[in-house]
């Protein structure tokens, strides 16, 4: 069945929405859908649409234009669909008060884009009641003071079009509009006036930026009037077509930018200690979008760790940054999007493709010491962490260098029904993270990691993901790596509801999680093709492998553990230590084809030094020709250490048990198993 796929708001124009290209669908597992048919135009903006071989696609947007109903329709629509952004056109002719009464479930978002605030952004509250978020986030900054009015620039003479807009900008004073209806270009830099719009409505050069003052906004008119940068590169620091400093409720929209590729490190916005940021709808050609604040390594730091540099008067606060499209320069050496110590943002609906970095938060470093050989980081456990409630979702990631969504230490931050596809390194990723949740993804194509978790985490979720890889070795789907946490105060870590997919031909690929300590780890509901769990922490404490699903249809080229546990270790406690457990329970592991000998569906290793460990291996049902079924090992290096196995209730259809290294040193007990036939497992 086929569906048209709705894009962002003025179209997306970029590689692969082209008839005989592929496309991977949000929440549409297995990706790689042809494009059957495109109104779509190379590098071209404008409304455009594209069908895909696939039903139920996310919209991520949707529009309501009818004269007074629609509005909950909508969001339902959306919420199908795996939410998004509902936005009320001004042809909508309902109330704000029918906004208050309708359920808003907390995947949409309502945009309502009537009026002279040019939007005003709801979420849900926990009843599902619209709320309207903080003012700063109305696209023109808020309800202009009264009195404002436009202004003619033919009044100016020159030929310098910057010098001309801040002499208008002078002559209102505070409050008001200024219109570019003739092309021209900017020489000198632009100071706005406060709460003005600057509206371009003609093709424009930028050769010096645009100072923004509060309450300002900047929109353009896409393809009618073109932005082309011109301002001198500077290779140490981003370089910034408009700029705001210690600024409140400021809106850059609906601009169509375009750098010369190979111009390096240019960027539509940058801001520092900004309150109130709005980037929407605009299309930004081999520059990057947003850059709020400083996200190099080490920078805005001293060697102390708390940042003393970064404080309330430096950090950005509540941001919107919507449905942009970006294309980066052929260096992909920009980000299209960093947040730099910022706090309570939305980063929704915008597609970015061929940057070094889709989206970035930076608040502070997680690594200590020399981190991949670049820098000497100074992350500890007791660090702050500098970027707080920042929401990602339904965005769309192509090709780039680093992460295609990824951050350092930031604390309450969600990444939902995002696309990431195709990185040189990983696709989702967070570093010293609290309360972080990956969920409803669809990711593939990283050279690394599809998902990781690095360095200081607590608290993370890990749900309902779609993952893919075509190629196995050392590198699992998921990645989890706490080498610097030695005390277990990083609370739990779940990977839960999530689909695994193995797209390589001679080995199964991995969903792992290696090194570092975590107090409790719950991988369940999983469906796994081709993937095997791989659970071999040095200082895993509770691992509890409940109700997956793995399938393995096709022989490898060598043995493997379709589910392995080692490392498991004893926990410290204020009243001592916990020991360690692991349960394997309720799984089903099928073996459609024979598997080369020495493959295994269960093995533990136990090898605390210090304490007595138990494993249960309950309820698990084993499909396929095996030699060996559950494989149990003891590895400790104390001899006084007794591991204890349970293993009970499961159905196996073949093969043995293999206790390895036991010498009288474990117990391994055994208690109604059996195999399919009924007969009882271990055979006696």
């Amino acid at each position: 069945m086929s569906e048209p796929l709705l894009l962002t708001p003025h179209g997306v124009a970029f590689d692969p929405w082209f008839v005989g290209n592929t496309v991977n669908i949000l929440g549409q597992p297995g990706g790689g859908f042809p494009v059957e048919a495109t109104t779509c135009r190379p590098l071209k903006a404008g409304p455009c649409s594209a069908t895909v071989g696939v039903s139920l696609v996310r919209p991520g947007r949707v529009l309501v234009q009818s004269a007074t109903a629609g509005l909950q329709e909508a969001v339902n629509v959306a919420q199908l669909h795996g939410g998004g952004v509902v936005e009320i056109t001004p042809r909508w002719q309902g109330s704000t008060s029918e906004i208050a009464s309708i359920t808003l479930p907390s995947s949409v978002f309502i945009l309502d884009s009537r009026g002279s605030t040019g939007g005003e952004l709801y979420g849900a509250s926990r009843d599902g009641t619209p709320t309207l978020l903080p003012s700063h986030f109305a696209a023109a900054g808020g309800t202009e003071p009264p009195g404002a009015r436009s202004i003619s620039l033919s009044a100016f003479p020159g030929a310098d079009l910057g010098q001309r807009i801040t002499a208008a900008a002078a002559a209102l004073g505070e409050s008001g509009e200024i219109v570019v209806s003739s092309p021209g270009e900017i020489r000198s830099p632009v100071s706005l006036c406060p709460h003005c719009t600057l509206q371009i409505n003609a093709p424009v050069t930028l050769a010096a930026p645009i100072a923004l003052s509060d309450g300002d906004t900047v929109r353009g008119n896409l393809e009618s009037a073109p932005l082309t940068a011109a301002i001198p590169s500077e290779p140490a620091v981003p370089t910034a077509l408009i700029t705001g400093r210690a600024v409140t409720d400021v809106s850059v929209e609906d601009l169509m930018v375009t750098a010369p590729d190979g111009k390096e490190n240019d960027v539509l916005l940058t801001c520092l200690a900004c309150k109130g940021v709005t980037v929407t709808g605009n299309l930004v050609l081999n520059a990057g979008i947003v850059s709020l604040g400083s996200t190099a390594p080490g920078a805005d730091q001293t060697p102390n760790p708390q940042y003393p540099n970064v404080n309330s008067s430096t950090e950005n606060s509540e941001i919107l940054i919507s449905n942009n499209i970006g294309y980066g320069p052929a260096t992909q050496i920009n980000n299209a999007i960093q947040l730099g110590y910022s706090n309570n943002a939305v980063i929704s609906g915008n597609t970015l493709q061929r940057y070094a970095s889709g989206v970035e938060w930076w608040g502070g470093d997680a690594c200590a010491g020399n981190c991949a050989g670049v820098w000497s980081g100074n992350g500890a456990a007791g660090n702050p962490r500098k970027v707080s409630n920042l929401s990602i979702s339904n965005n769309a990631v192509y090709d780039v260098t680093k992460g295609s969504i990824w951050g350092s230490m930031g604390s309450d931050v969600t990444v939902s029904n995002n696309v990431a596809y195709g990185s040189r390194d990983v696709c989702i990723d967070t570093e010293g993270g609290d309360n972080v949740t990956f969920s409803d993804n669809d990711v593939q194509g990283a050279a690394n990691f599809q998902i990781a978790a690095y360095w200081l985490e607590k608290n993370v979720a890990i749900v309902r993901n779609t993952i893919y890889s075509s190629h196995a070795g050392w590198q699992p789907m998921v990645e989890v790596r706490n080498p610097m946490q030695t005390a277990y105060d990083d609370g739990p870590l779940k990977i839960v509801g999530n689909t695994f997919v193995c797209g390589d031909p001679a080995f199964p690929c991995a969903m792992g999680t290696t090194g570092g300590a975590v107090d409790s780890t719950e991988i369940s509901d999983n469906t796994l093709d081709d993937t095997t769990i791989d659970a071999t922490s040095n200082n895993l404490n509770e691992v509890v492998i409940h109700a997956n699903q793995l399938l393995f249809d096709r022989p490898a080229n060598a043995p493997f553990d379709a589910i392995q546990v080692s490392g498991a270790s004893e926990m410290p406690t204020s009243t001592g230590f916990r020991p360690a457990y692991v349960e394997i329970s309720d799984n089903k592991v099928a073996f459609a084809r024979s598997e080369p000998p020495g493959t295994i569906a269960i093995s533990v290793s136990q090898g605390d030094y210090n304490s007595t460990s138990l494993t249960e291996i309950a309820n698990n049902v084993i499909k396929g020709r095996l030699g060996v079924a559950i494989q149990t090992v003891r590895d400790s290096g104390n001899p006084g250490i007794v591991p204890v196995f349970e293993i009970s209730g499961n159905i196996l259809q073949w093969g043995t048990f293999q206790g390895i290294n036991e010498n009288g040193d474990s117990q391994v007990q055994f208690f109604n198993n059996r195999f399919k036939s009924g007969q009882t497992w271990p055979p006696t």
